[in-house]
């Protein structure tokens, strides 16, 4: 099924699944997807039924008049597990509602929005300043073509991006048990893969990364560079995964008929197990969380949930910053981290002071205490030893650590393609995350096994922060460190017992069957650029001095 054609009209987003509610409008029409609170007196708790029948029974009569006047409007809960199943396991001294009181109205594009928020706003128990479009699923700006002589110059380079000391050294901590990743889970929501990419899929254990939910169709080139830094086989072909035991699970923001889905219903099928779908039916008896999906086991304490996705704020003209900025998802993942479950998110390509927005009106997260998600959030700098940070890396007192930014080699092409031998020279805040991501479950690996207990979120966060190392001028830079995973471990479990293994260089792989960006490989078999006169001018001495003799 073709997916159909969404375009923005003030400041608004993404269709509705179909199936919202039996009065969800035309089925090939985009809508603007409005966030709204209910503020009635006393706890809300989420019962049987749809998302209609609940809002009846909190709105009462203004309720069921209003979607008579506007009956194309479909509605839908804002969380796809309710504040019941997140209270029972993770119980509080007082029980929180939240996550009960926020549900979804998608307007038809074809429905005057200037008609139909204003009614919504009145509604009696509607939180009249709550009621906002929810922000457009954004994509992340493909990588500008790559030029072959560029490179080549950068080919030596290759292995650095999570080798040491230049990068989070990740290799080097290899020695110590369980910071492959072994019996780690990392879970990686955004919108698709290549899943039988030659240096991803595995015939000796193909569960080992597996795509769990949605629709894998949209931006495959993207997902398999953010998988080829996880977890590429230790083939000799293309390139090592800074975690290459690690099981991946893949969260894709598209469902199944494709349509594209709120970011927090994925974090919700990720971190409880559910088909985030449920949000829409309500089909549960007594919560209307709905069953754990066939075969899906939820995150568990210790595992790793790597968000790559941008969040926006269209009422301050503000794109690309961490998903976190968006109410739900800010729940969402304080949630996940409640639940002791360590949550990855980009800083973002927006290029944004972050301190600016934290408190602002209608800006979540970004803050300390309350306003904490626990999450760690990652930027974006420049490759090398002497790293600063890359232009488009938001920053800010909130962004807790860096990685590279650019030149990071790995499956796939970064962007749209779906070539099962494809390379790329990754970059942006999506390849930062996917290393930081690596680098917290390698810790946690090697914490599991030398002292029999997971580190908590916060105290993992701390921990890559403390033996994080310092981008060139941090007061400007304002990205936090970059992990040490060497480091990080071995401040908990001594020196090594074995000898430190040599990273695999993409250099000394087999690399015949695959391509850069679709240039061969075997063009970067010369000499870099800067030595090619060096070679040249070594060789006529040569041809001069055979002439002599």
């Amino acid at each position: 099924m073709s997916r159909p054609t969404v375009r923005v009209e003030n400041g608004a987003v993404s269709p509705a699944p179909r199936g919202a509610t039996s009065h969800r409008g035309r089925g090939d029409t985009g809508y603007t997807r409005l966030l709204f609170r209910v503020d009635v007196p006393g706890p809300v708790r989420r019962k049987p039924g749809a998302p209609v029948e609940a809002l009846e029974d909190l709105l009462g009569k203004a309720f069921r008049d209003l979607r008579c006047r506007w009956p194309g409007v479909a509605f839908g809960f804002a969380f796809a597990v309710s504040a019941e199943k997140v209270n029972a396991a993770s119980p509080r001294s007082t029980f929180d509602d939240t996550r009960n009181r926020y549900f979804y109205a998608w307007v038809p594009f074809d429905t005057s929005l200037a008609g139909f928020v204003p009614d919504l706003a009145v509604l009696a128990g509607v939180d009249s300043a709550s009621v906002s479009a929810d922000p457009p699923v954004t994509v992340w700006e493909p990588l500008a073509d790559l030029d072959p002589d560029d490179a080549a110059a950068e080919f030596d380079a290759f292995s650095q991006a999570w080798a040491g000391p230049a990068g989070i050294n990740a290799v080097k901590a290899w020695a110590y048990a369980g910071a492959r990743g072994e019996d780690m889970t990392i879970a990686d929501l955004e919108q698709g893969w290549t899943l039988d990419h030659i240096d991803l899929y595995d015939t000796g254990n193909p569960d080992r990364i597996r795509r769990v939910f949605g629709l894998n169709q949209a931006y495959m080139g993207h997902g398999t560079a953010v998988l080829g830094i996880l977890a590429a086989r230790e083939d000799g072909k293309g390139c090592t995964g800074a975690v290459p035991a690690a099981r991946i699970r893949c969260y894709s923001l598209i469902e199944d008929s494709g349509w594209d889905l709120p970011l927090q219903w994925a974090i919700d099928a990720a971190v409880w197990g559910v088909d985030p779908l449920i949000a829409l039916r309500g089909e549960a008896p007594g919560t209307g969380d709905g069953p754990t999906a066939a075969g899906v086991h939820p995150l568990e304490k210790g595992d790793i949930l790597l968000i790559e996705d941008q969040g926006s704020l269209p009422a301050l003209d503000v794109t690309g910053v961490p998903a976190e900025v968006q109410l739900p998802v800010f729940i969402a993942i304080q949630d996940a981290t409640s639940r002791e479950i360590t949550v990855i998110e980009p800083a973002g390509n927006g290029s944004v002071d972050l301190d600016d927005l934290a408190g602002q009106p209608g800006v979540a997260g970004l803050g300390s205490g309350a306003e904490d998600s626990g999450a760690i959030v990652v930027g974006a700098s420049t490759a090398g030893g002497f790293r600063e940070r890359l232009d488009s890396s938001c920053f800010g007192g909130r962004v807790d650590c860096h990685a590279w930014g650019e030149g990071v080699f790995t499956t796939g092409d970064g962007w749209e393609g779906n070539d099962r031998f494809c390379y790329t020279l990754f970059g942006g805040t999506s390849a930062a995350a996917a290393q930081v991501a690596a680098a917290a479950a390698a810790v946690q690996g090697a914490h599991r096994l030398f002292n029999g207990a997971t580190l908590n979120p916060a105290d993992l966060r701390q921990a890559l922060k403390d033996a994080g190392q310092r981008s060139l001028n941090p007061a400007n830079d304002r990205i936090g460190v970059m992990p040490d995973t060497y480091g990080t471990i071995r401040a908990f479990a001594g020196e090594p017992p074995g000898t430190t293994p040599a990273y695999p260089d993409p250099a000394d792989n087999d690399l015949s069957d695959v391509v850069l960006c679709g240039v061969a490989y075997d063009e970067f078999d010369a000499p870099a650029p800067a030595l090619a006169p060096v070679f040249f001018v070594l060789g006529l001495l040569a041809g001069i001095v055979l002439m002599l003799i």
